[in-house]
């Protein structure tokens, strides 16, 4: 019979417990700007804590759902497909503080770019799985994996976001490490990867 996977119980406590104090910092940070525009200083808090129980509640749905049903290749594909296209809609819409990173309709927002860290962790977990005795190939291996994440943070550097796309990079030369592809493929992308940071931050600031 199949084990039955437990309950990391230090994991949860921590997602727990970062959740609820953020719900602590949202009130510390905004009851004073709250009472000025709502007239109540629990409007912005009430808010966070809807969306952490929603949070929960889904998190508790992901507990029992079997994970490797996310492996499938219409489930990877079509969800790196949509955050591209979604990508590229934000900037049919109005900005906000100078940015375009929200998609606004009927009353209801929401940021593709951190839909982009979910597609771009399935792809390359996908997509190295299959390359598995293939990690040191530099054309097969690496190349699509960095091709990727080039056009997913490219388009959320045209934001500009350029935390987020960070972020990103982050996220697939650690999935790369732990996948093992070779480490000097990931210094040769690294090193333009910086000049251009460098370039952002100094004109940007």
């Amino acid at each position: 019979m199949p084990q039955k996977l437990q309950i990391d119980k230090w994991l949860f406590s921590a997602t727990v417990g970062l959740a609820l104090f953020g719900v602590v910092m949202v009130y510390s940070a905004s009851a004073v700007i709250a009472v000025e525009e709502h007239h109540s200083q629990f409007h912005y808090v009430i808010k966070q804590g809807v969306w952490t129980l929603l949070g929960f509640a889904a998190m508790f749905l992901a507990m029992r759902f079997d994970y490797q049903h996310l492996n499938r290749r219409w489930i990877v594909y079509g969800l790196l497909l949509a955050t591209v296209f979604l990508l590229v809609a934000v900037f049919a819409f109005p900005p906000i503080n100078g940015a375009r990173r929200w998609i606004r309709l009927a009353g209801f927002s929401a940021q593709p770019s951190e839909i982009a860290k979910l597609s771009l962790t399935l792809f390359l977990a996908r997509f190295l799985d299959r390359r598995a005795g293939e990690e040191g190939s530099f054309w097969k291996t690496f190349l699509p994996c960095i091709t990727a994440l080039a056009i997913l943070a490219g388009l959320v550097v045209k934001e500009p976001d350029l935390g987020t796309a960070l972020m990103l990079a982050i996220i697939c030369f650690v999935i790369c490490f732990a996948a093992g592809v070779r480490p000097r493929h990931m210094v040769y992308a690294s090193v333009p990867a910086l000049l251009f940071v460098g370039k952002m931050l100094v004109f940007t600031a």
